[in-house]
C-alpha cells in the first residue's frame, strides 16, 4: 500500500537529512520532501506547498528549534512538529513540548522516529477531522439560527437547564422581550402570567404536555394561553415544543385575530342557530346543482310543516321532503337563483296553506350557496278575501243608495214644480197663492 508522505527537513547536516529520509521510506512511505537550514528557506518551503509533518534539528548555526518552531506557528498551518537532536536535554525537550512541538526523537534512539511520525500524522488527522466535524457544525448552527430567525413564528431555543440562548426577531417585535428580559424559561412563565393562580394553571398543564411528549418521543401537543407582552398587552399565544438531546425549541404563535376571528364566527353561528331555532318563518341555507337542492342547515320549525325534526331534514333534497311535481319546480327555482345569481319573490301553495318565499345566492369561499326563507300568509291571504269581500258588498250599498237618493231629489224637484203652476193658475183667476213655495210647505 502506498503511503505519501511530504516532509519539511529542518536540518544542517545533509547526512543526517538523509538518514531521516532513509527510516522513512524504508518504513514504507512514499516521500515529497524538502531540506532547509534557515528560517527564509523553510518559510519560503511552507508557503510554496502543503506539508505532511516538519522534523526539525534542535541545534543549528543559523537556526534552532525554537525559532523553527515559532516560524511555523506564526504560519497558523496545524502541521505536526518533531524536533530530533543529540544534545537536547530533558529540561529542554520538555520546554519545547510545552512550546508546542508535538515530539521529540534523540538522534542516539532514532528507532522513535517512525512510530512518532506516525502517531503525530494519525493526531494531526483526528485534528482535521474534528476540525471539519466543528466547521460544519458551526456552519450547520449557523444556517439554522438564520432559519430560527427569518423564520415567521415567534421562536425560542432553550437549554435543558431552562437557560434561554435564542429569541428570534419575530418572537421580540411580537411580545417585545429580549434574552435580557427572559434568561430563562421560568422567566417567561412569570412576565407572561402575572397572575399567580393563571400562572400555576398554565404551568400544570403545560407541565402535563410537556411530560408525555418526553415520554412518547414526539413534540408537544399545542396549547392556547393568555399572555401578557412587555406593554402589558394580553395576546392569545399557542405554544408548542419539540425536544432534542440537549435543547428544545418553543414556537409561540399568536393567535390572537385568528383567537378573536374564531370567537366571532363562533358567535355568529350561535346567534345563527338560535334564530333558525325560534324563528317564526322557514328559513334555510342550500346546496344546488341543475339536479338537486340539499339541504346544509334549516330552520326547527320546518317540524311544523312536514312532521318530523328538523335535524333529520339536514342533507336531505327537495325530492326527499316535497311532493315530486313541487320539488322539481322548487328544484328549478333554486338553480335559477344560484346559476344567475338573482334574488327570487314568489308565492307558493302547499298543503293549504299559502306562503310567500324569497331565494338569493350567497357566496363562501370558492362556491355559491342559495339562502332563503318562507313566510306562511294564509291568515294574511285570508283577511285579504274577508276585506275585498266586504268593500264589493259597501259598493253595492252605496251605488244601492245613489239610486234611490236620485229618485228621491227628482220627485221632490217635481212636486215643486206643479205647486209654482198651480199659484199661477190662482193668480190668474184672482185667487190667493195656495202654495208658499220657499219651505215647500202649504
Amino acid at each position: 500500500m502506498v503511503k505519501p508522505l511530504a516532509v519539511l527537513i529542518v536540518e544542517d547536516n545533509k547526512s543526517d537529512a538523509q538518514l531521516l529520509v532513509r527510516m522513512l521510506t524504508k518504513a514504507g512511505y512514499t516521500l515529497t520532501y524538502e531540506h532547509v537550514d534557515t528560517g527564509p528557506q523553510m518559510l519560503a518551503a511552507l508557503e510554496k506547498q502543503t506539508w505532511d509533518i516538519v522534523i526539525s534539528d534542535f541545534s543549528m548555526p543559523e537556526l534552532d528549534g525554537h525559532a523553527s518552531l515559532k516560524i511555523l506557528q506564526e504560519t497558523g498551518l496545524d502541521i505536526p512538529f518533531i524536533v530530533v537532536s543529540g544534545t537536547m536535554g530533558e529540561e529542554t525537550a520538555v520546554a519545547m513540548m510545552k512550546a508546542g512541538a508535538h515530539d521529540y526523537v534523540m538522534k542516539g534512539n532514532l528507532a522513535r522516529l517512525v512510530p512518532a511520525v506516525e502517531r503525530e500524522l494519525n493526531q494531526a488527522k483526528l485534528r482535521l477531522e474534528r476540525k471539519q466535524a466543528e466547521e460544519e457544525l458551526d456552519e450547520s448552527e449557523e444556517k439554522f439560527r438564520k432559519s430560527m430567525e427569518f423564520t415567521p413564528i415567534p421562536t425560542a431555543v432553550a437549554k435543558n437547564n431552562g437557560d434561554l440562548v435564542f429569541l428570534n426577531k419575530h418572537f421580540i417585535d411580537t411580545y417585545g422581550y429580549t434574552l435580557q428580559d427572559l434568561p430563562t424559561i421560568e422567566t417567561w412563565f412569570v412576565l407572561a402570567y402575572p397572575d399567580i393562580e393563571y400562572r400555576n394553571y398554565v404551568l400544570n398543564d403545560w407541565g402535563k404536555r410537556v411530560a408525555d411528549a418526553i415520554k412518547n418521543n414526539t413534540a408537544t401537543l399545542a396549547a392556547a394561553y393568555f399572555a401578557t407582552c412587555k406593554n402589558g398587552a394580553v395576546k392569545t399565544v399557542e405554544i408548542s415544543a419539540y425536544f432534542e438531546k440537549d435543547f428544545s425549541i418553543g414556537l409561540f404563535q399568536d393567535i390572537t385575530e385568528r383567537k378573536q376571528a374564531e370567537d366571532a364566527l363562533r358567535e355568529s353561528e350561535e346567534l345563527f342557530s338560535f334564530f333558525l331555532k325560534h324563528s317564526p318563518i322557514y328559513a334555510y341555507i342550500k346546496t344546488v346543482t341543475p339536479s338537486e337542492s340539499r339541504n346544509l342547515k334549516i330552520s326547527d320549525n320546518y317540524q311544523d310543516l312536514l312532521g318530523f325534526p328538523a335535524s333529520e331534514m339536514v342533507g336531505k333534497t327537495n325530492e326527499d321532503l316535497f311532493p315530486a311535481d313541487f320539488a322539481a319546480k322548487m328544484t328549478a327555482d333554486d338553480w335559477a337563483v344560484v346559476s344567475n345569481g338573482v334574488v327570487l319573490n314568489l308565492d307558493e301553495d302547499f298543503n293549504g296553506r299559502h306562503y310567500s318565499s324569497i331565494k338569493f345566492p350567497i357566496t363562501q369561499g370558492d362556491k355559491t350557496l342559495l339562502a332563503g326563507y318562507s313566510i306562511d300568509i294564509t291568515e294574511r291571504k285570508q283577511a285579504e278575501a274577508q276585506r275585498e269581500a266586504a268593500f264589493e258588498a259597501l259598493q253595492k250599498k252605496i251605488d244601492e243608495l245613489e239610486r234611490w237618493q236620485s229618485l228621491t231629489v227628482g220627485r221632490e224637484l217635481m212636486m215643486i214644480e206643479l205647486k209654482k203652476e198651480i199659484n199661477a193658475l190662482l193668480e190668474q183667476i184672482g185667487q190667493p197663492q195656495k202654495y208658499k213655495i220657499a219651505d215647500g210647505t202649504r
